[in-house]
């Protein structure tokens, strides 16, 4: 059993049986009454809910080749679905990232070791071209003005503002935890330093 994803009043519960067949159950909290069940075999999905107020599933094989969903969040018929080769997957359940357009912005995990574990990335889900943001070099600027010594906590894309918001803690001799938020733009510019007096760890929308 894995997080649960709760737009429009619904709950969408992904698991594994012990078939170990993967599957996303959808609630409706109003009623109290399962809607549906999709099926995905051994494809572990991973979902989100688009710009549009589609559902979109992400479908990760043994293989390098991804399948994308989008379904109508209402009647959850495949509005669409394209395949793309991809060495990056999530973990089942509700992803943290945005699709906006054919855009996704997302986490990608950096080959250990490295300085940090996740930095921001941007794929195109047509195409399958993936950029990732110069983090490293964002974080050695403010380091290097702050005079200060960081470790990456969390990260995540803002569509609003259109911008990565990347969380971080201070290395500090103090007893108290310091931290502070990285913003970087879309096209991976950096923007602006917050220096904080505790370590963000998440971003509420």
């Amino acid at each position: 059993l894995y997080q649960p994803l709760y737009p429009e009043g619904k709950l969408y519960i992904t698991y594994r049986n012990s078939s170990l067949e993967y599957k996303i159950s959808i609630y409706d909290t109003a009623t109290f009454s399962l809607v549906q069940t999709l099926v995905f075999g051994t494809a572990s999905p991973s979902l989100l809910v688009d710009s549009n107020g589609d559902l979109v599933i992400f479908k990760f094989s043994d293989t390098a080749s991804v399948s994308v969903e989008r379904r109508d969040i209402f009647t959850l018929e495949i509005v669409e679905e394209v395949n793309f080769e991809w060495n990056q997957r999530f973990i089942p359940g509700p992803m943290n990232a945005e699709l906006v357009g054919d855009y996704l912005y997302y986490g990608y995990e950096y080959s250990q070791p490295f300085d940090f574990e996740v930095g921001p990335a941007i794929l195109n889900i047509n195409t399958g071209g993936n950029s990732l943001l110069n983090l490293e070099g964002a974080i050695a600027k403010i380091e290097a003005e702050e005079k200060i010594s960081t470790y990456v906590v969390w990260q995540q894309f803002d569509p609003l503002q259109n911008v990565f918001l990347v969380s971080y803690g201070r290395y500090s001799d103090e007893a108290t935890l310091v931290g502070g938020v990285l913003i970087m733009s879309s096209e991976g510019e950096f923007l602006d330093n917050v220096l904080l007096p505790f370590v963000p760890t998440y971003f509420v929308k």
